[in-house]
């Protein structure tokens, strides 16, 4: 998932973990809980947060058991770079498409939230379909959350279900149809 952010900062784990404090400013973080987050080597981890720790990025508390590291509020750059960071798009919209085309037959898809840099949405991906695999679209997706820092946020309902849904005005729904996103497939019409 080549992003202009890892040709920048040379390094896929630490743009990852740029992602997972900017999108999570309020949080500590141990480096074992920011390998586990982002699916990287806890070495590699370890070795790129003394990186930002040393040109002032992070800083470090200590805890009991352990250190916590979280972004420091007074980085001259910081504005700017949570701008870049934020704004980077977590994968492109035709790997999207094309990944997700192999998981079943999708007659809507709609990218909203993350993937349209919307923090009002509460959705991220709505998803219309039959003969989904559940199982891989989920691991799919924790490969996404791995690369952006944060929870995708989404909703998968079979053409039946979404069909009584829009009938009876589910909320849910109707944010979905009328919010600001991205459509990718709509087969069915609605949009």
């Amino acid at each position: 998932m080549d992003t202009i952010l890892d040709e920048l900062f040379s390094s896929n784990t630490r743009s990852k973990i740029l992602k997972l404090f900017f999108r999570n400013s309020e949080k500590n973080f141990s480096i074992k809980e920011v390998a586990d987050r982002i699916r990287a080597d806890y070495y590699a981890v370890r070795r790129e947060i003394f990186k930002l720790e040393s040109i002032k990025i992070l800083e470090v508390k200590a805890d009991r058991t352990q250190k916590l590291y979280f972004l420091n509020s007074s980085f001259a750059f910081l504005g700017e770079l949570r701008s870049l960071v934020l704004h980077s798009s977590p994968i492109s919209q035709d790997k999207l498409h094309e990944k997700l085309k192999n998981l079943g037959k999708f007659k809507l898809i709609i990218l909203s939230g993350i993937f349209i840099g919307s923090d009002k949405s509460r959705l991220d991906l709505f998803l219309v379909g039959n003969n989904v695999k559940e199982k891989t679209l989920g691991k799919f997706l924790l490969e996404i959350e791995a690369e952006v820092g944060k929870e995708i946020d989404y909703v998968l309902f079979s053409e039946e279900e979404f069909r009584y849904r829009k009938n009876m005005f589910d909320k849910l729904v109707l944010e979905a149809l009328e919010g600001p996103k991205k459509v990718l497939v709509d087969k069915l019409g609605v949009i």
